[in-house]
């Protein structure tokens, strides 16, 4: 998406949509997680993901515990957010060093019962177009990407917040439906073939 669409949200959807669905998908150059030998292959991650906007901040949601404010502890974020939130709570955001790189941060539930972040579909391509398995990604990744993509990373990688976000670049939305508005990135058009 380009900025004439986050102007499109920006002025068109109301800040009261709290809790409403949306659908987004997502174009990532996979190229990173990639072994050496394997790059020229030019591989982008493709996700349908559909999730709610939340109404909470994560740190309004990490502070829900009342055991810990019965014991007169206070929360408090370990560092200043890299976002300067411009709309919802922070549903589309900023980066504080440089305005122009635009977000749209999900804020989530890891709870399989109350999950609210739902990867409707993924697929792998190459820069020829072609959808290689997941399988083959992952034979193609490095030790560290398939390690986070398991979740593997020792002790902290049991770590299971009940909450948290993932920030989506707004340049690598190719499709966004929000609030009945549905937008579509022609850029980005030639990734959404191998959904269809």
């Amino acid at each position: 998406m380009d900025t004439k669409h986050y102007k499109i949200v920006m002025d068109q959807v109301s800040d009261k949509i709290f809790g409403q669905r949306i659908t987004l998908t997502y174009v990532n150059d996979f190229r990173e997680s990639i072994r050496k030998e394997h790059k020229d292959r030019g591989i982008f991650k493709i996700s349908k993901i559909n999730c709610h906007i939340s109404k909470k901040s994560y740190y309004e949601m990490a502070n829900s515990s009342t055991g810990l404010q019965d014991l007169g502890v206070e929360m408090l974020p370990k560092r200043e957010s890299h976002y300067n939130y411009e709309k919802l709570n922070g549903f589309l955001a900023s980066l504080k060093k440089d305005p122009d790189k635009k977000y749209v941060i999900i804020r989530f539930d890891k709870d399989p019962g109350r999950k609210n972040i739902n990867i409707i579909d993924i697929k792998y391509i190459d820069k020829d177009g072609e959808v290689i398995p997941e399988e083959e990604v992952k034979s193609m990744m490095t030790n560290s990407a398939l390690k986070k993509m398991n979740n593997e990373y020792g002790r902290s990688g049991k770590l299971d917040l009940s909450v948290g976000y993932r920030p989506f670049k707004w340049s690598e939305i190719a499709r966004l439906s929000v609030a009945g508005i549905k937008l579509e990135d022609e850029r980005l058009r030639p990734y959404l073939k191998c959904l269809e």
